[in-house]
């Protein structure tokens, strides 16, 4: 153990029990079950991290699911599915639920493959586990067709759900009318057996019709293109076939929904659309769809504005964002959270990107971090890696402040610093790069007995993968002086250890929270109300 550990009367006994290593080979405690399972359906990837291969984490992943109770998969991987609004990992747990009770992946079959690449995903990783589609998983696919078909699944996932058709051949019998009569549309369409029958789309199903009748008009004529787009309410996401122009923009986003219009803001810049006041009106200004209320009505939310605004240029849209995301501080309670400290963590391993998404683990980091700093009062933030950084002026925006902390990414994963700091008020006999913890120096009102070392509750977004001194050790010793503090550690990060053992958790109030979406901070009003 570190000789600090002597010097601050921090016993290696901390870490006698430890019985696994973190991915920095430093000591650590392997989960239970249930919360490595919650961890991997909020947070998993099938790819490679930062400190584990792609084979590594799917090996991980498929071990845990195939040895998971059936009880605990019907429960949690719905939940991650739609509250914590992750895909692959459901799928795949769904996918080995089916193999092992069939019945209980039926009843939660339409919870969770809520589209039609959802369920081609399903059907492709029951193929590559070398299962087949037995009777039971016909079932539940005509039971889904039932349910979740429509016009719009039909123009946009077409070759999924004709898959799903041909391995599960629904009867008339076995589906209402109206998804019948889009599934004959569909066999007409991609089968080959049906395609030389005469057919005429029935008049109601009006969505269709207009989608195919697009197809057939002159591209240029726009009002008649408009016509039929207003006419099917067709989403801009099923018109690949027409060449996108400014004017085109203009007419889609009106059938567009909040996400997809955030989501467009660069394109609607590269066809300079932000110098046209109507579309800033209709999108950021007065009309304002792009809205804190209208995305959280979406379960859109506030990373989402960040993702964006990194990929945009334009003050004038910048500038929309900017206020958009002030937006949703009133949307949030924090009135009894107490005196909270936000510990982000900025370290090396937090600017790995997800998937292919610009995207990285220190923009949720960050902007969590900077949501509560500056929605709560009596709070303070300690971006934190192997030094402490200065913490961002209170009155800046949102953004200015979110890239701010997120400059400073680099380095080790210190977890203890700033219980370090806070303890002591400095590390190692060094001020924190250029810290003045005061809260009059920046620009806020310091609150009546305000203790800038005493927190109520301390909030770690991290993933854990510590090799500093140990933050158990720092956090035994933080509790002992102010025993009503608690921890809480929203990992965002999907590998098998944490810094703590199970016996400790209740005693020293550690609270482990897996994801980074609202109902994490649902969850964490829940725990600080619950008394």
């Amino acid at each position: 153990m570190p000789k600090k550990f002597k010097e601050l009367d921090i016993s290696p006994a901390t870490y006698a029990t430890a019985d696994t290593k973190n991915k920095q080979n430093f000591p650590a405690w392997k989960m239970n079950d249930e919360d490595r399972l919650i961890q991997l359906l909020h947070t998993g990837r099938l790819e490679k991290v930062y400190y584990a291969g792609k084979h590594e984490m799917t090996r991980e992943a498929v071990e845990l699911l195939e040895r998971a109770p059936v009880d605990l998969l019907e429960k949690w991987v719905p939940i991650a599915r739609n509250d914590g609004f992750m895909r692959t990992m459901p799928i795949l747990a769904l996918t080995i639920l089916s193999e092992k009770d069939i019945k209980t992946a039926q009843r939660i079959f339409n919870d969770v493959i809520r589209t039609g690449n959802d369920l081609s995903d399903f059907m492709d990783a029951r193929q590559a586990r070398g299962r087949g589609f037995g009777r039971g998983i016909k079932r539940a696919i005509k039971e889904w067709l039932k349910v979740k078909l429509s016009e719009f699944y039909a123009i946009k996932y077409g070759n999924e759900v004709v898959r799903g058709i041909r391995v599960s051949r629904p009867s008339e019998e076995d589906i209402d009318d109206t998804s019948f009569k889009i599934i004959q549309y569909l066999m007409r369409k991609y089968d080959n057996k049906w395609k030389d029958e005469e057919y005429e789309i029935p008049p109601e199903l009006e969505k269709l019709q207009a989608f195919e009748e697009i197809k057939q008009i002159d591209p240029t004529d726009l009002d008649n293109v408009e016509r039929l787009i207003k006419k099917g309410r067709l989403d801009y996401s099923v018109l690949s076939m027409l060449p996108k122009s400014p004017e085109l923009w203009k007419i889609m986003m009106r059938q567009m929904g909040v996400f997809a219009l955030l989501r467009h803001l660069a394109t609607f810049e590269r066809h300079d659309l932000d110098k046209d006041d109507e579309v800033y009106d209709f999108l950021l200004g007065k009309d304002g769809r792009i809205s804190a209320e209208n995305l959280l009505k979406a379960k859109v939310f506030p990373f989402r504005v960040f993702q964006a605004f990194q990929q945009i240029t334009s003050t004038r849209f910048r500038n929309g964002l900017a206020s958009v995301m002030e937006e949703f501080l009133p949307k949030y309670d924090f009135t009894n959270w107490g005196r909270v400290a936000v510990c982000p963590d900025v370290s090396g391993s937090m600017t790995l990107n997800f998937n292919k998404s610009s995207l990285a683990y220190i923009d949720i980091a960050a902007l969590f971090g900077v949501v509560l700093y500056k929605g709560i009062e009596e709070s303070d933030i300690f971006p934190w890696s192997t030094s402490l950084y200065t913490a961002p002026p209170k009155n800046d925006s949102i953004i200015s402040m979110t890239e701010a902390v997120k400059r400073t990414g680099g380095g080790g994963t210190f977890m203890e610093l700033p219980l370090k700091y806070m303890l002591n008020g400095h590390i190692d006999g060094q001020s924190a790069h250029g810290y003045n913890r005061s809260l009059a120096v920046r620009g806020t009102k310091r609150p009546k007995r305000w203790n800038r070392l005493q927190f109520d509750t301390l909030i770690w977004i991290t993933d854990t993968i510590e090799f500093g001194d140990g933050w158990l050790g720092w956090w035994k010793t933080y509790k002992r002086k102010f025993p009503m503090a608690k921890a809480i550690l929203i990992r965002i990060d999907s590998y098998d250890s944490q810094p703590f053992p199970e016996d400790v958790r209740e005693e020293y109030d550690i609270i482990q929270i897996f994801g980074w979406n609202n109902s994490v901070l649902d969850y964490i009003d829940y725990v600080l109300n619950k008394e």
